[in-house]
């Protein structure tokens, strides 16, 4: 699949960074304020090229996650210190199995529809879960660029992106993939060193 997405084989140690041609590029989900759940040939055809595109890092849902397994603990915890019958121990197993879905939905759903983009022109983001908003800069409006990394992150590859345009405009976005690539691809787009 990913042979058929990139056009070729993937250098070495370039799984997670999705890098377009014009070939792919109508298949791009921006500038779409429909319904989020469009199916791809329902989406406009893009009139810039994909320079670079990528997401979230899966560290985004480390809270999420440790919800659900403190939840799946207390469950335990109340099957194995309580003298229930059979029925109430089942019943108490599949409401914490739910529960602990229902945590994870939220987060899980945000991780995989949220897109960071950047084209010859802009600098796009689409971020949210169930009403994702996208937000899209200029590239040539664009002030600053500010990458943050912890050690955790550069040894992940993920960081926070923070952005600052001409009038002013902030954005922050937290636990981005690949951010010193997103960045150097922005310094490129916008014809800098």
């Amino acid at each position: 699949m990913l042979d058929r997405i990139y056009g070729g084989p993937l250098p070495q140690g370039q799984a997670r960074i999705r890098i377009f041609t014009d070939q792919v590029a109508s298949a791009w989900p921006f500038r779409h304020t429909g319904d989020a759940m469009a199916k791809q040939d329902e989406l406009p055809v893009r009139s810039d090229a994909v320079l670079f595109w990528t997401g979230l890092h899966a560290v985004s849902i480390g809270g999420a996650l440790g919800l659900a397994a403190f939840i799946g603990f207390v469950g335990l915890l109340i099957i194995r210190h309580n003298d229930l019958p059979l029925a109430t121990d089942v019943r108490i197993a599949l409401g914490c199995l739910a529960l602990g879905a229902l945590t994870l939905a939220g987060p899980l759903w945000r991780l995989r529809r949220s897109v960071v983009a950047v084209t010859p022109g802009h600098l796009e983001l689409r971020l949210g879960a169930w009403r994702p908003r996208t937000v899209t800069i200029p590239v040539r409006d664009i002030r600053s660029v500010e990458v943050r990394s912890g050690p955790l992150g550069r040894r992940l590859d993920f960081g926070t992106l923070q952005v600052i345009a001409a009038d002013d405009a902030y954005v922050v976005v937290h636990h981005v993939r690949a951010p010193q690539a997103l960045r150097a691809a922005l310094r490129a787009a916008g014809g800098r060193r």
